[in-house]
């Protein structure tokens, strides 16, 4: 059985190496069956939580290879607007990198720690070069949803009970005491609740994303049913802060559609299919067996609270994680990897006591890592970025609606991203989550280049001034 891993692992490594869309159909395949593989192995190796990543590595040095410097451009953005800010925070990813291995004498940790910062930064250009047309995201994000299909359906066979070893969690497990009873969180393929909810609510984004390509009336029916499909099984999973996301996400949508001035009818679509999705929901509540309306309703119950609960989450584990952070680690941080997920497989108890619960929110996760200096730096890269992607969705409102919707769409669900990560950062320590988030501002980035002259540039315009965005 270990020959047959490795000889396959090496086969696909090589196919990754030569071939850059390969790579992404491997990512996404790997990220899903790596957490079913690990749990049927003895001991659930820790291995293959990052086993995705040799993939993706294998894949981006061919890509360097192929491409030379060019493989870098994507991450300089429009006239170079990324340049300066990028250069600065690798610089403070080298320094606290340092002060992990300097101060406590652990390079491993160091190095899982700054790997969460790289990983989604050199995943954009990869997808960038993957891009030659609009099928190619469909053909990506269908292959996405489609895993997720799968995932769902593991997560109602937990639900009905069936208790086989494949769909338990890994390790102790979470279990949940609310509404005065004891819920079972349920992660079905995956290897923890959290995960599965993270990827079921990102498959509700892909597929409004998506939505755009269906013109018939029986597509848009299936479309709601896989709505109706996934957000169930995100209750029953118990992690009610997915929920607030795809809230999110679709407030933000219906904003930037706005900004980018996108057709009218992509919201007709949108909303035909999220009425039907609401009038499915509510057949399935008068249908559902009687054995289980009482468990479900529980579900449902916690999974309602989570808006009411919202605005107190993000000042405990929003900003409250911040202050503690400053508490206990200062203003310089304490080094990189301390605030990262699995930092205790890296090293002893005593080097994470002294972050405490601190990293447990986003922003609190920053300062122990960055230092307050480097969380600026950060925020001056992401709005620099967020500069750069606005120019591009506005060029793109002007050129093809369908890629405005695109491109609106994704970025609606990189914002939504944005806030659960600072109520709840533990679940981007996850190599696979990261690797997708970087991939998905790589399509973004990508868009001008689809409707550009070959081998020319794409005029696109950002504050009242007409800029170059390279694509060769």
């Amino acid at each position: 059985m270990l020959a047959a891993f490795i000889i396959v692992t090496l086969v696909l490594m090589i196919l990754c190496f030569n071939s850059t869309r390969m790579t992404l159909f491997v990512v996404i395949t790997v990220g899903f069956i790596q957490d079913p593989i690990r749990k049927l192995v003895p001991d659930e190796p820790v291995f293959f939580v990052v086993l995705v990543g040799v993939f993706f590595a294998a894949g981006m040095v061919g890509a360097i290879l192929r491409n030379g410097a060019r493989y870098f451009v994507p991450l300089s953005g429009l006239n170079r607007l990324l340049f300066l800010p990028l250069i600065l925070f690798l610089l403070v990813l080298l320094i606290q990198t340092l002060a992990t291995i300097l101060r406590y004498d652990e390079v491993v940790l160091a190095i899982a720690g700054v790997n969460g910062y790289l990983a989604p930064l050199l995943a954009f250009p990869l997808a960038y070069f993957y891009v030659n047309g609009i099928d190619d995201i469909k053909r990506l994000l269908a292959v996405y949803i489609g895993f997720n299909i799968i995932v769902a359906a593991s997560v109602y066979i937990s639900f009905f009970g069936v208790d086989w070893k494949i769909l338990q969690q890994v390790g102790k497990g979470l279990v949940i005491y609310d509404l005065g009873v004891v819920l079972t969180a349920h992660s079905g393929f995956l290897r923890s609740p959290e995960i599965t909810a993270w990827h079921l609510a990102a498959s509700v984004c892909m597929l409004w994303t998506i939505s755009i390509f269906t013109n018939r009336p029986a597509h848009r029916l299936w479309f709601a049913a896989l709505l109706v499909v996934f957000v169930g099984a995100i209750f029953l999973t118990g992690r009610r802060k997915m929920l607030l996301e795809i809230v999110v996400f679709f407030s933000l949508y219906f904003s930037l559609v706005v900004f980018t001035q996108t057709s009218g009818r992509r919201i007709f679509v949108g909303t035909t299919m999220l009425a039907l999705g609401l009038s499915l929901w509510l057949g399935l509540q008068q249908i559902f067996p009687d054995k289980y309306e009482g468990q479900l309703d529980l579900y449902l119950q916690r999974g309602a609270t989570v808006f009411e609960d919202a605005p107190e989450r993000f000042s405990l584990l929003g900003l409250g994680s911040a202050q503690s952070a400053l508490r206990r680690t200062g203003w310089m941080g304490a080094g990189m990897g301390l605030g990262s997920q699995g930092a205790r497989f890296f090293t002893d108890k005593s080097v994470t006591a002294r972050v405490g619960g601190s990293t447990e929110g986003g922003l609190g996760k920053l300062i122990v890592e960055l230092g307050v200096p480097g969380v600026l730096i950060m925020f001056w890269l992401t709005w620099r970025l967020s500069k750069l992607i606005f120019a591009i969705l506005r060029y793109c409102g002007h050129i093809d609606r369908t890629a405005a919707h695109i491109g609106v769409a994704i970025t609606a669900f990189l914002g939504a991203n944005v806030l659960t990560f600072i109520i709840a950062s533990q679940v981007y320590g996850d190599l696979y989550i990261l690797l997708l988030l970087g991939i998905m501002v790589g399509f973004v980035l990508a868009l001008p280049r689809v409707f550009s002259c070959e081998g020319g540039y794409s005029e696109v315009k950002s504050d009242n001034k007409k800029n170059l965005y390279p694509v060769q």
